[in-house]
């Protein structure tokens, strides 16, 4: 984005108020500043697709990069480690006011993450990470299978999907299941065509 182009402020704008999350990891209080949103949808014959983009917010015409990545390391303890794992550490911190405690969920998260950079060949970590916290915060739908927890036991290879994610409409009393897929293309064309070929598959 040019900081001269016509009728773009560059000033540093929320996204529209993201939704309130039931049972996510965290807040991710800082997201709406961060990113911008862009609705599109799609309509052919009786088919119609919708879509939502996302990008990080410009300040003084450049994109705030980095404050989105803060944003993401922040969010690599639930990212990396269960529900379970982190409640028994919050517990004993509550019952001790051990610091300790809230210190190992960081080293161990930080120990997952680097061992999954050092063993597996392309690790997109950082994408997941993003799509992590977008399907949580955006969509309101907690993580449910810990794909990082998993992945890094030698034991347990795992395939597939990179986040799986779940919620509950309560007016439809609907159960909802999230797969994502957390992959980068040079051109959008590119893009969905790959998430139409995968949709054919399911």
């Amino acid at each position: 984005m040019d900081s001269a182009e016509p009728g773009v402020s560059n000033e540093l704008a929320p996204c529209p108020e993201l939704p309130p999350l039931k049972g996510a990891a965290s807040s991710y209080a800082g997201l709406k500043v961060r990113l911008k949103e862009v609705p599109y949808k799609w309509q052919s014959g009786a088919l119609e697709v919708s879509g939502n983009y996302y990008y990080p917010s410009f300040l003084a015409g450049a994109p705030t990069v980095k404050e989105f990545v803060d944003l993401l390391y922040w969010s690599i303890v639930p990212y990396c480690l269960p529900r379970k794992v982190r409640e028994q550490k919050q517990a004993l911190y509550e019952q001790t006011q051990d610091m300790r405690y809230m210190s190992e969920l960081i080293d161990q998260a930080k120990g997952l993450f680097a061992k999954a950079r050092s063993t597996i060949a392309k690790a997109g970590e950082p994408g997941e990470v993003a799509l992590f916290v977008l399907t949580e915060a955006v969509l309101g739908a907690p993580q449910i299978a810990c794909k990082m927890y998993l992945k890094t036991n030698s034991e347990m290879p795992v395939h597939g999907s990179d986040g799986v994610h779940i919620s509950f409409d309560k007016e439809g009393q609907l159960l909802r299941l999230f797969w994502g897929e957390s992959k980068l293309y040079a051109k959008l064309s590119d893009a969905l065509d790959a998430i139409v070929n995968l949709l054919s598959l399911l």
